[in-house]
């Protein structure tokens, strides 16, 4: 099952000092067939705290034959902002041999050496699915006085550790490791393949030095790059504390500085230097209403200060797929900053960097995860918000007129979108009047239809929805039979897919976030026609969630009622199988028909 081979892979990182290390790696792999052409084309990463050297790149033939030698200008340097960067002297050296006659090999080495040791190379010797590993080697030395601390994920190899001349030498190795195969309800590639993560005890960025031997530590030296940048000059804060003048309570406060703060400011990343860490002063993002997650979130916290509401800067491994976080390893594996607001029997998070989401709500991006409080007293871990079924669902209440020529029209359709579905509509929201048409059409799965009208509602409470309100008509609704109509008694809402049925599932299964679908369709039946045959009400009951569908009879009209919620969590491969039944009910329930004869 590989699309590429590892022949070797050997890293060699050396600590100097507190602010120094060399990365060496060598490596050679061999693709194997187009799926793995992509791993070919190869990129490093550099910053101010790094620079790159010493780079050979060579290319084999299936007969061992050397193809290619990439020269030092067939190198491309590039900058690595991105569009919403202003300032960032992140930049990248990209490599493509330019050949793709499968099999053939890639042999590389380079060199890097980092003026930085806030965050040293991960280990990976299976670096994604469908990827084999002959061997893979990783080895670490370190100076005595510098402890170095590690965390091992799944490797089955033992660290063999040595001593000389004040130096302390590590070293991990694995051969002969198959490939792993993607299965479908797993966690993240990074949650389930060998890892090594590394991390010193005292480090040093800049003329910053800090210690991570500890949460509280790593926040202490986050709150020591912070000092004293919450400061806004008199006139803005005499302009916020008439702006909240009239608020009746610390919650209508927050509001009113939060929806100024997305009115006034622009996300914009700025990773100069030791600006990827620290934020620009509050009181040029006042002047000059632009900043990066940092800057926002400690400008909020500004504002707030100066309304007498206490908060504190967190830091977060943001996104949407909740990424996996080592709550027992203290290290650098943050990517994002927010901000947290306790207030009287209650918590408020803020997203500083979005214009869209309404006050405290964080969304799929930063919800359901592990968080660095940045307090007085140092760093301490928080959980954020975790939304259930009942903040995170759809729901779609229609009436529909159903006709004996087997067409309908919808009389009602109202479809609200909440939560995690709230996201998924964000694009909408952001859209013109033109491509939001577009999106509505995809979203409705009959053929033949035809869309009259929509509008919408948003609804920004604390958990926000959007209510889509659409009208359309269907020329091939239901079958006509002779003297009956065969009506599809689900026709908006999509049957759930059936996952993947797998010999022998390696992983567990991992839902991710818990949910509900609700769907209430009244079917009014032609004047001349009458209810002639109805399912039977189901229910499917599993750990992983619950469905219920039901028929109520009103007359000679239908009422279809559909319930689907979905459970977070984490169960056993074991249960795969019982898994998929599940799926495979709901499915076959979604595809059910009703009967109208006429009278």
């Amino acid at each position: 099952n590989a699309k590429a081979v590892i022949r070797y892979k050997n890293i060699d990182l050396e600590v100097i000092s507190k602010d120094k290390s060399v990365e060496k790696v060598e490596c050679a792999i061999t693709i194997l067939n187009q799926n793995g052409i992509e791993l070919s084309k190869y990129l490093i990463f550099y910053d101010k705290f790094s620079k790159v050297k010493n780079m050979q790149f060579e290319v084999y033939d299936a007969n061992g034959k050397r193809v290619n030698k990439v020269s030092f200008y067939d190198i491309i340097d590039l900058s690595a902002i991105s569009g919403y960067t202003l300032y960032d002297d992140s930049r990248l050296k990209y490599i493509d041999p330019e050949y793709e006659t499968v099999p053939f090999t890639l042999v590389y080495s380079y060199e890097i050496t980092h003026i930085s040791t806030l965050a040293f190379p991960y280990w990976m010797p299976i670096p994604d699915y469908n990827i084999s590993v002959q061997s893979s080697r990783f080895n670490v030395t370190f100076t005595e006085d510098n402890n170095l601390r590690y965390f091992e994920q799944g490797l089955t190899c033992e660290m063999k550790k040595e001593s000389s001349d004040n130096l302390l030498k590590y070293h991990w190795e694995v051969n002969d490791m198959k490939a792993v195969i993607a299965e479908d309800y797993s966690a993240h590639r990074n949650d389930l393949l060998p890892l090594l993560l590394i991390a010193p005890s005292d480090f040093q960025v800049d003329d910053n030095p800090g210690n991570m031997v500890s949460w509280k530590e790593f926040g202490q030296w986050i709150a020591d790059l912070n000092y004293e940048r919450d400061l806004l000059n008199e006139e803005t804060t005499l302009l916020l504390r008439d702006m909240v003048k009239t608020a009746e309570n610390d919650r209508e406060k927050i509001r009113i500085l939060y929806e100024y703060l997305q009115r006034k400011t622009r996300y914009v990343s700025v990773q100069v230097g030791i600006g990827g860490w620290q934020p620009i002063e509050a009181q040029k993002v006042e002047e000059c209403s632009y900043g990066d997650c940092k800057a926002l979130s400690n400008y909020m916290k500004a504002m707030l200060k100066t309304v007498g509401i206490n908060s504190y800067y967190t830091i977060i491994k943001a996104g949407r797929e909740n990424p996996l976080f080592f709550k027992e390893f203290p290290s650098n594996q943050f990517n994002h900053a927010i901000l947290c607001v306790p207030i009287e029997n209650d918590t408020i998070w803020l997203e500083c960097t979005s214009q869209q989401n309404p006050c405290g709500y964080l969304g799929t991006f930063t919800d359901d995860r592990e968080a660095l409080l940045i307090t007085e007293d140092g760093g301490k871990m928080v959980h954020t918000p975790v939304y259930s079924e009942k903040d995170n669902f759809r729901k779609t209440k229609a009436v529909v007129q159903l006709k004996t020529t087997g067409e309908a029209f919808t009389k009602e359709f109202k479809r609200t979108y909440s939560g995690m579905y709230y996201d998924e509509m964000l694009r909408f929201l952001l859209s013109d009047s033109h491509d939001q048409k577009i999106f509505v059409e995809k979203s409705i799965d009959l053929p033949g239809h035809q869309l009259v009208s929509f509008d919408y509602i948003e609804n920004k409470s604390p958990v926000p929805n959007i209510e889509l309100n659409l009208s359309m008509e269907v020329n091939h609704f239901s079958t006509v039979m002779g003297e009956r109509l065969l009506i599809p008694a689900n026709p908006f809402n999509k049957s759930i897919d059936i996952p993947k049925r797998t010999k022998d599932r390696k992983s567990d299964i991992q839902l991710v976030r818990s949910f509900q679908n609700i769907d209430s369709i009244l079917f009014i039946c032609p004047a001349d026609y009458t209810v002639d045959l109805i399912p039977e009400n189901e229910s499917v009951k599993s750990d992983y969630g619950q469905y219920d569908v039901k028929f109520e009879q009103d007359g000679d009209n239908l009422w279809y009622i559909r319930s689907l919620v979905v459970e977070k969590g984490i169960y056993p491969k074991t249960a795969y199988a019982e898994f998929i039944d599940f799926h495979k009910q709901i499915n076959k329930l979604d595809n059910v028909k009703f009967v109208l004869k006429r009278k």
